[in-house]
């Protein structure tokens, strides 16, 4: 998996967990997306389907996708589980 990517799934997994784009500067999920995606050199929709697929497993208002985690979501889930959302919010 290439490191953008990597760094992809660990804001998604934020953005799945915390929810919140305004505190990352952005006043909408779809500006977030179309940012991040650039920044990270990541397609915008990779971005909202990573995050669609952290739903299930943290607590929010988004089914999402109701599967089981794949290895790299998995690990990603995993490492930061224990993880306070400020700090999750600091490494983002």
């Amino acid at each position: 998996m290439k490191p953008n990517n990597q760094l992809a799934l660990i804001v998604s997994y934020y953005l799945s967990r915390c929810g919140n784009v305004s505190n990352l500067g952005y006043s909408s999920f779809a500006e977030a997306t179309k940012k991040i995606g650039k920044i990270l050199d990541v397609k915008p929709r990779t971005i909202q389907n990573m995050r669609d697929e952290f739903d299930p497993y943290n607590e929010n208002n988004r089914i999402g996708w109701v599967r089981e985690l794949r290895g790299s979501r998995l690990k990603v889930a995993k490492a930061f589980q224990h993880t306070d959302d400020e700090t999750l919010f600091q490494i983002v």
